[in-house]
């Protein structure tokens, strides 16, 4: 059996020589970006401007890294929301839930609305002796 050994070349330059070029690469051809590392792949029709890029490997690791970094704070942030619903956070025991302060809200409500009542009877009963 003979093996046969080939050497694959493939198309280089700058982003910016690549997009003063901006050549038409042929179908399936590879352009590869020598300072971002990026590539593109040519379909024999669309000039190099207009050719969806291939992100590098490092460009994809920054993303995963980015989207990780990302979901771990809002899960964080989720966490501190929770803890400061029940009053645990952020000033610790002895601080006021969101829960605890809308009940406060409401029995006020309840008892200017009752007051307010109150004064109603007053009045109508001033009004009655009268």
């Amino acid at each position: 059996m003979t093996t046969l050994y080939a050497k694959l070349q493939v198309r280089r330059d700058t982003a910016e020589n690549w997009a003063t070029a901006n050549p038409v690469l042929a179908e399936g051809e590879i352009g590869y970006v020598t300072d971002t590392k990026a590539e593109k792949i040519g379909d024999g029709v669309s000039a190099w401007n207009d050719l969806l890029t291939r992100p590098s490997q490092e460009q994809l690791l920054a993303v995963q890294e980015a989207a990780q970094t990302a979901q771990r704070d809002a899960s964080e942030s989720a966490d501190l929301s929770a803890e400061w619903a029940e009053g645990t956070e952020p000033g610790g025991s002895g601080t006021k839930s969101a829960k605890e302060h809308a009940l406060d809200a409401k029995t006020y409500s309840d008892a200017l609305g009752g007051a307010a009542e109150l004064q109603t009877l007053a009045s109508d009963a001033e009004d009655a002796e009268a």
